[in-house]
């Protein structure tokens, strides 16, 4: 750009070595972003690190140096403050965006940024709010008439700009107004799902375990919450490219959806930090696996059994179309 420009230093590799028939590196770099505003020069300077590793010392050096240099560009613009629309470390984006004023010089405590919330509603029609309570009003007569988790989770979808303009509503005027939203609408998709709560596999004693309640008594779906198995299959490493450290991701067409409620840990897989995003950010998670000709559902089961030792409690909806690739 004409008005400012980055200088990036020769990386410095701090650390190298191989382990595991892997290469791990640290970089440090550093940047320097320099910006014309008229006849005045502001010239700003930040230090970054980056860690790097790949089967191969090409590749994790190469990631290794990137990591550094972005690391080290958003420490450099993050020095020149909020006000200059930089609030890359400030979740409250102090200074950043203002709320609207009234004749007093106060912000509405019902009122957000921009004038009008709407409410889409599942026909498609587009109901105005102008206050955050209204919104909230058109939300909880919408929920009411909702009649599956499947249509639940489309609303939700269809107005997070609203759930979203309502958040910054309650930033500004210190309301608890878009957490009463959330929580409604977990409720209903508790509700509509049949799910009273979670299930810790475990967490039951000899004799309760021995005395399990009657099928009609029982939840319809169960979602197991284990934190050693979590911890099992971050262990291994990623399943397309075989880095490590790893995340456990929870397949999350293995159960039906449920407002704020993951997978049972039975259905997790390990995926770097890099595939990991990748993943979350595609729509289509049963095409993302099948374009890598892989089978999650089934190597999720075999590393519940190799670690427990039992087939899984839960019941999953179905796979994608993998060719069924496993494990060792």
């Amino acid at each position: 750009y004409d008005s400012w420009d980055r200088q990036t230093s020769t990386p410095v590799c701090v650390w190298s070595d191989r382990h595991g028939g892997h290469v791990a590196c640290l970089y440090s770099s550093k940047v320097r972003i320099s910006v014309r505003a008229g006849d005045n020069l502001i010239v700003r300077d930040g230090i970054g690190t980056g860690v790097g590793r790949a089967p191969f010392a090409d590749a994790a050096h190469d990631i290794a140096i990137k990591a550094a240099e972005t690391d080290a560009t958003k420490r450099a613009l993050a020095t020149f403050g909020n006000p200059f629309g930089l609030a890359l470390y400030d979740k409250e984006m102090s200074y950043v965006t203002e709320p609207r004023k009234v004749a007093g010089g106060k912000a509405p405590k019902d009122e957000i940024v921009n004038p009008t919330l709407s409410v889409i509603h599942p026909g498609g029609r587009v109901e105005a709010a102008r206050s955050a309570p209204a919104f909230m009003n058109a939300v909880r007569k919408v929920l009411r008439g909702l009649d599956s988790v499947e249509a639940l989770y489309a609303f939700w979808e269809a107005n997070l700009p609203g759930l979203m303009a309502l958040k910054e509503a309650d930033l500004r005027a210190d309301g608890q107004m878009s957490e009463a939203v959330l929580e409604a609408l977990k409720t209903r998709a508790r509700e509509l799902a049949g799910v009273t709560g979670y299930v810790s596999r475990g967490a039951k004693s000899t004799t309760e375990r021995n005395q399990d309640p009657p099928v009609l008594l029982r939840s319809k779906e169960r979602r197991i919450r284990d934190q050693a198995h979590l911890k099992f299959v971050a262990s291994h490493p990623c399943l397309i490219c075989g880095r490590q450290p790893s995340h456990a991701h929870h397949i999350r067409f293995a159960q039906p959806r449920a407002m704020g409620m993951k997978v049972s840990d039975e259905f997790t897989v390990p995926l770097c930090a890099g595939h990991h995003d990748s993943l979350h950010r595609t729509g289509d998670e049963r095409a993302w696996w099948a374009a890598r000709s892989i089978e999650p559902l089934e190597i999720a089961r075999q590393l519940w059994l190799a670690e427990s030792k039992s087939e899984p409690l839960s019941s999953p909806l179905g796979s994608c179309d993998g060719s069924g690739k496993s494990i060792d």
